[in-house]
């Protein structure tokens, strides 16, 4: 449950890094705030420094405690397409 009693909305998105969150502190905080499902749109879904965190492992982690996971690398563009994005208004 949420802190303080809020509730949460069917339909909320929730942006997280797992910076250096053990995996056990990540998928007890998704619970927390009524996480269902997490789509990670990581370009490079893995991790040297939390092996944890690659997209493999996570999903084993998260569907083990009733949460579902879906890769959408797609969903976001490049740091490289960005550029356009930011321009400022003509």
């Amino acid at each position: 449950m949420p802190p303080d009693g809020a509730k949460v909305a069917p339909h909320r998105l929730f942006s997280i890094g797992y910076g250096n969150r053990r995996i056990g502190d990540f998928v007890t905080l998704l619970k927390r705030y009524g996480v269902r499902l997490l789509v990670d749109v990581r370009s490079k879904p893995y991790s040297r420094f939390q092996p944890d965190f690659g997209h493999g492992k996570l999903r084993e982690h998260l569907e083990g405690a009733g949460l579902r996971y879906r890769l959408m690398r797609e969903a976001v563009r490049e740091r490289g397409d960005l550029t356009e994005s930011r321009a400022a208004p003509p």
